[in-house]
């Protein structure tokens, strides 16, 4: 609990002014406002897409440990891990301005529909292809849905016409689309390892127990092997949960904000303080949620009667 413990200890000081001399925190309450501002931001981008990441890297690491077609899934995720935020950035950034223009809500809804249907007929005849053929339509969808968790989440108000181009919705070269994907996309190796790792980890004998009592596959897969994955899951959670935090500060670079701004402004103008105005609450972000979900872990474990719980 120590990891929850020293920032909320930190954070209490801080409300009771004990660091006010401090230079971080005469530089933050100059900037009282808007840091509050950026810290909404950078929480509903990381919070979007460790969302987003779940509902993606769950079923493929479930896809992954059940059948050894879909191991690429593994390598793939990998791959993503290997390409640089900034380049991820600019990468995004032409196609992402091309799709907000052209492109209405109404029409790529459609086109997610229909691609959803031709994933499924391609589903039927090869899996593999299928699974690759829904790539395509699942980066527009998490393009789509990322858009919509951050207007939910963030301080930005929701617009949505079904009529009007996407940049009307949020969906531009530069801003939180762009940011929401890439942090989705780097989030999902963690999520999917520790699924693969946690599926594939589940007792031989404990499949053979829910079998001899009737059970069918799917009943099999939701009451005995997810039950018993789902600490490394967490664990996989965590993780990435953690590393979004860290790297949602790399999105100011593009316009997204969050409080990786006054990192970027001190660098840009040698302030120091202006950099650690916005370091010290990442830090401190990332050690609550990394304590809150070891807890999480712990009470599960403990409930599953998993040795680490006891």
């Amino acid at each position: 609990w120590l990891a929850v413990a020293l920032p909320a200890a930190v954070l209490a000081a801080v409300l009771a002014g004990s660091f006010s001399p401090l230079a971080p925190v005469v530089e933050g309450s100059a900037y009282r406002q808007q840091f509050g501002l950026e810290t909404w931001r950078h929480l509903a981008m990381a919070a979007s897409a460790v969302g987003q990441a779940l509902l993606v890297g769950i079923p493929l690491g479930a896809l992954a440990a059940r059948d050894a077609r879909f191991g690429w899934v593994l390598s793939l995720t990998g791959f993503l891990q290997t390409i640089p935020s900034l380049a991820f950035f600019g990468l995004l950034l032409p196609v992402l301005a091309w799709v907000g223009r052209g492109v209405s809500l109404e029409a790529a809804l459609a086109v997610v529909a229909v691609g959803l249907l031709l994933t499924r007929l391609f589903w039927a005849a090869n899996p593999s292809l299928g699974l690759l053929a829904a790539f395509p339509v699942g980066l527009l969808a998490l393009v789509l849905g990322g858009t919509l968790l951050f207007n939910l989440l963030g301080p930005e108000p929701l617009r949505l016409e079904l009529s009007e181009p996407l940049a009307a919705a949020g969906v531009r070269g530069i801003g939180a689309a762009p940011a929401v994907l890439a942090l989705t996309l780097y989030a999902l190796l963690p999520v999917v390892l520790s699924t693969y790792t946690g599926l594939r980890a589940v007792p031989e004998a404990a499949r053979d127990a829910g079998r001899g009592m009737g059970m069918s596959g799917r009943q099999l897969f939701w009451r005995v092997e997810m039950p018993l994955a789902t600490p490394l899951i967490l664990e996989g959670v965590r993780g990435g949960l953690v590393l979004t935090i860290g790297i949602t500060t790399v999105a100011a670079l593009i316009g997204a904000g969050g409080l990786g701004y006054f990192i970027l402004q001190g660098v840009q103008s040698g302030a120091g303080d202006m950099v650690l105005v916005g370091a010290l609450p990442v830090i401190a972000l990332a050690l609550l949620a990394d304590g809150a979900l070891r807890g999480v872990g712990w009470v599960v474990r403990r409930r599953l009667g998993l040795e680490g719980g006891r």
